[in-house]
């Protein structure tokens, strides 16, 4: 269990995590991502005992799993829930609070285990005692059985660039998108992609030739239909690596040549 205690500021100023045993370690914060909702910590202490990771491919709908977390407060550490997975590849839109604008897309494993606040970061693991995921959420208070984790197969790639750089390193386009509405695309017999709604300077994305109002399909072989597949297929991509992007402009599909940039620290 990681408690975090913060100044007047708001501003983290120790972690500390709690053992089943009872013993309380200072811990290091390595890293994070706000967007991924991950979070790498360090404790000076050897021979602890390591997880075991599945591999998320292999999870299916109806496959049993527990969710392990503190709801509530460190009284009710590691408590335990039992479920199944639902879905294997929900999509979760999270919007801002204040004026309702899409911020982000996920694609999430989502079980019926009950999920309560102070569940966020535990994991969910099968019955062979692997994690498969990291859980993340549930839906709006009024609805139960409706609970979210990150798949284990994102969260490792996630928590190698933490661990070995403090935060999320990848290849980077250099675009503002958005996701399409399926209205507009039947409507006007467009394909389901990303809309392209700034191409910044200096970046990817401007040299390859890419313009705002081009609707990206493809990336590197990968096929785009939404925020989400775009930030998993950069995952899959490299820094400095010439690939190409296909986007449906003026009714047609183009192909593009492209050299991936670096991500910049705190980039999302």
């Amino acid at each position: 269990v990681a408690n975090y205690t913060y100044d007047a500021n708001g501003n983290r100023t120790k972690v500390e995590v709690t053992f089943y045993d009872g013993t309380v370690m200072t811990a290091e914060l390595i890293g994070s991502s706000e967007m991924d909702d991950l979070g790498v910590i360090k404790v000076n202490a050897k021979g602890l005992p390591a997880a075991t990771f599945a591999d998320s491919n292999d999870c299916y709908v109806g496959q049993t799993v527990y969710a392990i977390g503190t709801p509530a407060s460190p009284s009710f550490g590691w408590t335990t829930t039992k479920g199944i997975i639902s879905y294997k590849n929900r999509e979760v839109k999270i919007y801002d609070d204040n004026d309702g604008t899409l911020q982000k897309k996920l694609r999430l494993l989502q079980m019926d285990a009950n999920v309560n606040p102070g569940n966020s970061g535990g994991p969910l693991i099968n019955t062979k005692g692997e994690v498969v995921g990291v859980v993340s959420m549930k839906l709006a208070d009024g609805y139960e059985g409706i609970g979210f984790a990150i798949p284990i197969d994102d969260v490792v790639d996630i928590i190698d660039d933490l661990m070995n750089y403090g935060f999320v390193t990848g290849a980077y386009l250099g675009v503002e998108v958005r996701d399409m509405d399926p209205e507009v695309v039947a409507a006007y017999n467009l394909p389901m992609g990303v809309y392209v709604n700034k191409v910044t300077k200096g970046f990817a994305a401007e040299e390859a030739g890419l313009k705002k109002g081009d609707i990206i399909v493809d990336l590197g072989g990968h096929k785009v239909t939404c925020m989400a597949d775009l930030t998993r297929a950069l995952r899959k991509l490299e820094a400095g690596q010439e690939t190409t992007i296909t986007v449906f402009r003026s009714g047609a599909e183009v192909t593009l040549t492209v050299t991936l940039d670096e991500k910049p620290n705190e980039t999302e």
